[in-house]
């Protein structure tokens, strides 16, 4: 829903009518809802989209023709990923932007991929404070000379043990 904010309102179009006010309640939730004009439905089952002679194509489209109409929208964004092979279907017929979210979530971790960019590892995203462990989880326990750094355990070949009573061997640790 966050990338398809580039345009100053749309409406979501769902397959069913049953999760709309779900749809509601996460476009509220990741602060949407403000640029979402409508969340429409058609009850159309995903699989008949792929159906000779179905009229589910046709239904979807007027669906997103009357959003644009009566919502006033710019854009439309589809809500179910089966529909991603209608995206310029749809936008050729009705000469307005429609977002798949599926693609558009995938371009964008692209682009955070190709730009080099990940979660920061300071402030509130900051590791949390080295601290000592008791009994079993001692060994895990930082080292003094790297006081956020997390021990290896050590391993030795005596502590594996092969069991050669199967007929393909398990490794197990002792």
């Amino acid at each position: 829903m966050r990338r398809a904010c580039w345009r100053r309102a749309f409406p979501s179009s769902r397959r069913s009518r049953a999760p709309v006010a779900w749809a509601w309640h996460l476009a509220e939730r990741y602060g949407m809802k403000r640029f979402c004009r409508n969340i429409r439905a058609t009850d159309v089952a995903v699989l008949d989209l792929d159906k000779p002679g179905s009229a589910a194509r046709r239904i979807i489209l007027d669906e997103c023709r009357r959003a644009l109409a009566e919502d006033g929208s710019d854009a439309i964004v589809l809500g179910c990923a089966g529909m991603a092979e209608l995206c310029a279907e749809i936008e050729d017929a009705l000469g307005a932007p429609v977002i798949e979210g599926v693609t558009a979530a995938v371009k964008w971790t692209e682009a955070l991929v190709a730009l080099r960019l990940s979660t920061a590892k300071r402030g509130d995203y900051a590791r949390p404070l080295a601290k000592r462990y008791d009994s079993a989880l001692e060994s895990f326990s930082p080292s003094a000379a790297e006081p956020n750094a997390v021990a290896p355990r050590a391993i030795s070949a005596d502590s594996l043990r092969v069991n050669t009573s199967q007929a393909e061997p398990h490794i197990h640790s002792v």
